[in-house]
């Protein structure tokens, strides 16, 4: 952005020219933010067609014709992410609550989240779930994801984490795989 270093805003040039690589959420954002502080000068490059980065709906027909959407990418959000409700509310965009969570199991088969283990068993696994939570939360609240990576206990795998915190009956509220994007 210039030469520009001081955060006055009486030395910013407005009209300098800024280039923003890739149109997905973080992209977008960027140049919100700077429209926003009054920057107008800004440009987007992305490698697609289409906005929205990894997150996007793909259409995949199986070999029996039948036709499912699949969301990739951000699917939710949480309270912490303010930033992003704002943006949502000044594009006159809604949200909406989170219904069923569908966990895709080992067999291809869907199952509901809710009612994949015995509430008996559910029970104690989500209270020591809500303890880790509680326990990290200013870590994990963060947005940015920042001190994540350093901590060896939440930097650990799904299935380490699972495992080492006794929370098999909440397997299926997990996202035990990662999806590749091209």
């Amino acid at each position: 952005m210039g030469n520009n270093t001081s955060n006055d805003s009486s030395n910013k040039n407005f009209n300098d020219r800024i280039g923003i690589i890739g149109a997905g959420p973080a992209g977008i954002a960027a140049a919100w933010l700077l429209m926003k502080k009054g920057y107008r000068n800004i440009t987007i490059l992305e490698a697609r067609n289409e906005v929205g980065g990894k997150c996007r709906t793909v259409t995949y027909s199986d070999s029996e014709g039948v036709t499912n959407n699949y969301e990739l990418g951000a699917e939710y959000i949480t309270y912490a992410y303010d930033l992003i409700f704002e943006f949502m509310k000044e594009m006159g965009e809604e949200s909406s609550t989170a219904g069923t969570i569908l966990t895709i199991l080992g067999n291809g088969k869907f199952v509901d989240a809710a009612k994949s283990q015995p509430i008996y068993k559910a029970f104690p696994a989500l209270f020591r779930y809500l303890r880790v939570i509680r326990k990290y939360k200013q870590t994990i609240a963060n947005p940015s994801n920042a001190g994540i990576a350093d901590d060896p206990f939440l930097s650990q795998s799904s299935e380490e984490f699972i495992s080492q915190n006794k929370l098999e009956a909440l397997q299926p509220l997990f996202l035990l795989k990662q999806f590749g994007y091209d």
